[in-house]
């Protein structure tokens, strides 16, 4: 049998220069982490942070209703909208045959969500939409048929969020 002496040699030149470099590649890589991360919206100019905010609309209510009808109102401009309800029916009672029903509506454009609600029980709705209004205009958020009765039961928590946008695709 032959058995293979493993020798002992210095690195090569090019070994040592690679070495080299990578410790300056990966300390390098981290020092201008440390330095330029942007870890705080002060390190932003205003101008910027202005751009990407938009301006932002909301209409919000916590009082239960049935039906529930929550509307916002904006300038003219283009719009993407959130809208969100939480409904809940009576004990005994539940959401109406189909289910309960909220609806984003805005010019001609809606979104619509359907849940049922079990007796005693609770649901969320969600709907979003994005439109442009030539003039001033408004998004209507509408829910019915939880089966709850106010002043404890129906929609409560609904909100419209509408943040301006530069353009609609």
């Amino acid at each position: 049998m032959f058995v293979k002496r493993v020798s002992s040699r210095r690195p090569s030149v090019s070994v040592i220069i690679a070495l080299i470099a990578l410790v300056f590649a990966v300390t390098g890589g981290a020092l201008a982490a440390r330095r330029y991360l942007i870890t705080s919206t002060h390190q932003i100019s205003p101008n910027v942070l202005a751009a990407l905010r938009g301006s932002v609309y909301r209409a919000f209510t916590n009082n239960p209703a049935e039906p529930l009808v929550l509307t916002l109102h904006v300038p003219a401009g283009n719009y993407t909208a959130v809208a969100k309800a939480v409904g809940t029916s009576d004990v005994g009672g539940s959401s109406a045959p189909g289910g309960a029903e909220c609806v984003l509506s805005a010019a001609a454009d809606e979104d619509a969500s359907v849940n049922s609600i079990a007796s005693d029980g609770i649901a969320t709705f969600s709907d979003t939409l994005a439109t442009k209004f030539a003039q001033p205009g408004a998004f209507t958020y509408r829910c019915e048929g939880s089966g709850g009765t106010p002043p404890s039961r129906g929609f409560y928590q609904a909100r419209i969020v509408a943040t301006r946008v530069g353009k609609i695709h």
